[in-house]
């Protein structure tokens, strides 16, 4: 993945042979969203992580299956 964004303040940190650890200060929030997709979210959170974040009942709604799934 390649990301370009403008900051403040960048610091770059290696973590060993396969990682790097990257802390940004003052990004625009809006710019960062921009450059992700949806599927690198689920990519790295998994669907049920997602899917808890919003919830039972938004996601129900969402599908209108308020009336099919009931919850005991």
């Amino acid at each position: 993945m390649d990301i370009t964004l403008s900051a403040r303040k960048v610091n770059v940190d290696s973590n060993g042979y396969k990682s790097v650890s990257i802390e940004i200060e003052d990004i625009d929030k809006e710019q960062l969203l921009e450059k992700l997709k949806i599927e690198d979210f689920l990519d790295y959170f998994g669907i049920d992580k997602v899917l808890e974040e919003i919830g039972v009942e938004e996601c129900k709604e969402h599908f209108d299956l308020s009336e099919i799934i009931d919850e005991d």
